[in-house]
């Protein structure tokens, strides 16, 4: 070499086009239409995740996290609405995240999921019937965010 710094292909960039910040890929939330699937142990479940609005207060955002076993046609659905001291996702914060004071999650990540279907398995949820629960979400938040730190701490 010759002294001079070398360009390579990495690094060089069309005239017209914007500098970006290196090594930060924002999150990107997963398409709610497409379900994703948590094994435990032999079964299957399948979860989806989605953000909307209650409908009878305006300006009042929501999660909501649908659980289903694979083989059932039953659901259980955990609504995190927010609520004051309750932070669901909105314009300050994440994609997925549902918070208190005592307690985090970020429900687009599998062990929070199944923190909460642990969760709800202990309370008594039976995955393989063929009824739909729709449940306030926010009595499992504390619970399974322990259970979730309970796991990353052994």
């Amino acid at each position: 070499m010759n002294g001079h710094s070398r360009t390579t292909s990495r690094t060089r960039r069309h005239p017209d086009s914007r500098p970006t910040a290196p090594h930060y890929d924002p999150p990107v939330p997963r398409n709610p239409r497409n379900p994703r699937r948590l094994k435990v142990g032999d079964d299957t479940y399948i979860w989806t995740l989605t953000h909307d609005h209650e409908p009878k207060i305006p300006r009042t955002c929501r999660n909501v996290l649908k659980l289903r076993h694979h083989e059932a046609t039953g659901r259980l659905i955990l609504v995190f609405q927010e609520a004051p001291g309750r932070i669901v996702t909105g314009a300050h914060t994440p994609s997925g995240y549902v918070a208190t004071e005592e307690a985090h999650l970020n429900l687009h990540r599998p062990g929070a999921v199944r923190a909460l279907l642990d969760e709800a398995l202990a309370r008594g949820w039976n995955p393989v019937t063929a009824t739909t629960r729709e449940q306030d979400g926010w009595p499992l938040l504390a619970p399974a965010a322990t259970r979730l730190a309970d796991i990353r701490t052994r």
